[in-house]
């Protein structure tokens, strides 16, 4: 029997098998393991919590649920604000904003521990939650199972560096990376993280049907927090400022390791799209961040720009904040203060079509 899948690695169709999917011109089979198609053909480890800390989460999880099991184990092991960060569905607010209908089938990449997928699930056809790592996606399969989204389908692949999703072309409506575009370089040291960068968006727009969307959600390279010393996804601070070159030569001084994790600025994210076969694409301000979206206006509306920064900087918790946002923006003209946000804006949601 054909299955939906077709083999990363040569993307013929893949003949389903009690054991898992047949390549028959690889001669490869992809096992599933615990119910879950496993595509992945290197190994690759990264999570929040160690192998062993996560077989006993799964333990409690099947024992107590996973809402259980994030609340009183997730939130021992690491920082609590991660159980929130976990659990909230909110993270996948950004629908509103992309055309998202009950017929979607949607790509979930870098499903993670799968807020985004099950905010998503009651709302589209299929989503497909993609993760390489085999823990976080058996909690998602239970947490799907418990929550009862029987259109919501785990499952594991190679890194995104490899440009190697196992869907033949034209496979889905949206595809989304919310919060991992950011990483894609990370997992491999060959060639630059733009380049590699490039070649994931490519397999993206590959997988994407012609009228289909992907969703990016993502830092702004320049965002005010790194001003103020926000440590960047390389762990250090001020090193997204820097150009690359000298980001490169403080990663490798400070942690021994290249600098890896690339984000751009509102121009940046547009050439990068285009390069990789995109139309220019509707940017959105989220506040106070993409991972929380509280608030989402669109990047060129000044109007609403200006209204939302002079009403939200009044709710920063740190004083210091709040007076530098009430001076930045308290009585700029709505022209620059649109710029301006454009160019310190924590970050962006970023929807864009394939060019034809």
């Amino acid at each position: 029997m054909a299955s939906q899948y077709a083999c990363p690695l040569c993307r013929a169709p893949l003949r389903q098998r009690a054991e898992g999917y047949l390549c028959e011109p690889c001669s490869r089979t992809y096992p599933l393991n615990d119910g879950i198609a496993d595509f992945s053909t290197r190994e690759h480890y990264w999570n929040h919590l160690s192998p062993d800390q996560m077989d006993f989460m799964l333990e409690i999880t099947r024992s107590h649920g996973y809402r259980y099991a994030a609340e009183n184990i997730l939130g021992k092991f690491k920082d609590p604000e991660l159980v929130r960060y976990v659990l909230g569905t909110n993270r996948a607010d950004f629908r509103t904003v992309v055309p998202l209908t009950p017929q979607s089938s949607v790509a979930d990449l870098g499903a993670g521990w799968g807020a985004v997928a099950c905010g998503l699930a009651p709302h589209c056809h299929s989503v497909m939650a993609m993760d390489t790592n085999p823990y976080t996606l058996r909690f998602l399969s239970m947490r799907a199972e418990q929550e009862g989204f029987a259109n919501l389908h785990p499952l594991r692949i190679d890194p995104l560096d490899d440009g190697r999703l196992p869907f033949a072309d034209a496979s889905f409506d949206l595809v989304i990376m919310n919060g991992v575009l950011e990483y894609v370089g990370s997992a491999t040291q060959t060639g630059s993280p733009a380049e590699v960068q490039l070649r994931c968006l490519a397999e993206c727009r590959r997988v994407l049907r012609p009228d289909g969307s992907l969703v990016v959600g993502i830092e702004n390279r320049f965002g005010y927090l790194y001003f103020l010393g926000t440590r960047d996804h390389s762990g250090l601070r001020y090193t997204s400022l820097m150009p690359r070159p000298m980001a490169e030569l403080v990663a490798r001084i400070r942690k021994g390791q290249p600098y890896r994790t690339y984000t751009y600025s509102y121009g940046g994210y547009r050439h990068l799209l285009a390069r990789a076969g995109f139309r220019p694409p509707s940017v959105f301000l989220a506040v106070p961040n993409y991972r929380d979206p509280r608030f989402i206006v669109p990047a060129d509306d000044d109007r609403a720009i200006t209204y939302l920064v002079r009403r939200y900087a009044s709710y920063l918790r740190r004083r210091s904040w709040r007076l530098v946002a009430q001076a930045l923006f308290g009585h700029t003209p709505a022209s620059l203060c649109g710029a301006m946000a454009r160019a310190l804006s924590d970050s962006f949601l970023l929807v864009a079509e394939p060019a034809r």
